[in-house]
């Protein structure tokens, strides 16, 4: 459901932006995964114990070990394009739908189900081996060793997609003339309450390992939506 709404949120505010249809899956893509990078260091050291053995929200594979505080470099390659994949796939689905489909309630029923399969199916393909992990060798198995230098590819990999996203998302940050924040406020609130939550969960819970990503990723996320926000506020004035 987190990420089904970070999702919409970043498809409406991209879709209030003055930016090439073919640039907007990207940008999409990048928005509703920003928020991960705030989001996944809190789960990955929020801990509990049971039975007198600790346990995390989420457990990665000790081969993954002192990455991105705690989150393997992938994790967060990997949610990039699944929204991508998942973004093609609802703009490839909005033109059908309206050039040839418009009058079939079918096709208007059944597409939205289609959406998740044909983006995990893009997922599986051989060329995600090479986008998230920077290399075709298969991942190492649980409690293999992982040198630093065999991480390189994913972090390489990753930096890749955060600087195309990023040039994107500044680049095309005009809105549209008809752009009604207050219709499509979503856009703003969604990913700035999933920020602010965990960033409160992280403090509440003393994870100090979270702080700085927490706090960056927050204040980034934060600073580029109150520009599209003044800057939306001065094209109305």
């Amino acid at each position: 459901m987190m990420e089904v709404s970070l999702f919409y949120s970043a498809y409406v505010l991209v879709g209030n932006l003055q930016m090439p249809r073919l640039l907007k899956p990207f940008a999409i893509a990048f928005l509703a995964s920003f928020a991960d990078f705030a989001i996944d260091p809190v789960m990955h050291w929020d801990a509990y114990m049971i039975d007198g053995e600790r346990h995390t929200q989420w457990i990665w594979s000790p081969a993954y070990a002192d990455t991105f505080f705690g989150v393997p470099f992938y994790n967060f390659s990997g949610w990039i394009y699944f929204m991508l994949w998942f973004s093609i796939s609802v703009y490839i689905a909005e033109w059908l739908y309206e050039k040839k489909y418009k009058s079939s309630k079918t096709f208007g029923y059944i597409y939205p189900w289609l959406l998740p399969i044909s983006s995990i199916f893009l997922m599986i393909l051989p060329s995600s081996q090479i986008l998230l992990y920077g290399q075709f060798n298969d991942p190492p198995v649980d409690g293999a060793p992982m040198i630093r230098s065999e991480r390189i590819p994913e972090l390489i990999m990753l930096s890749i997609h955060c600087l195309i996203g990023l040039f994107i998302i500044v680049k095309y940050s005009k809105t549209i003339p008809s752009f009604n924040v207050k219709v499509d406020r979503i856009g703003f609130i969604i990913p700035m309450v999933f920020n602010m939550l965990y960033v409160i969960i992280g403090f509440a819970r003393g994870l100090t390992e979270a702080y700085i990503p927490m706090i960056i990723t927050t204040i980034l996320h934060g600073l580029y939506l109150t520009y599209i926000y003044r800057q939306n506020s001065q094209n109305k004035a």
